[in-house]
């Protein structure tokens, strides 16, 4: 994952053109939403677990 952000970043310097660019920025919110998703999902299954135990 993160060699994944790394790698996309450097790509950015060589981007040649508006279609590359853009696909570029498209690829970085893509992983961001995949990210953010990924992060909801686990604090939403932390606060069942605590609603459980009572915590």
């Amino acid at each position: 994952p993160r060699r994944m952000l790394a790698t996309t970043v450097n790509l950015f310097a060589e981007a040649i053109g508006d279609l590359y660019t853009s696909s570029l920025v498209a690829l970085g919110l893509i992983l961001f939403v995949i990210t953010f998703l990924i992060l909801a999902i686990a604090r939403y299954m932390l606060m069942r677990i605590d609603a459980r135990t009572g915590a």
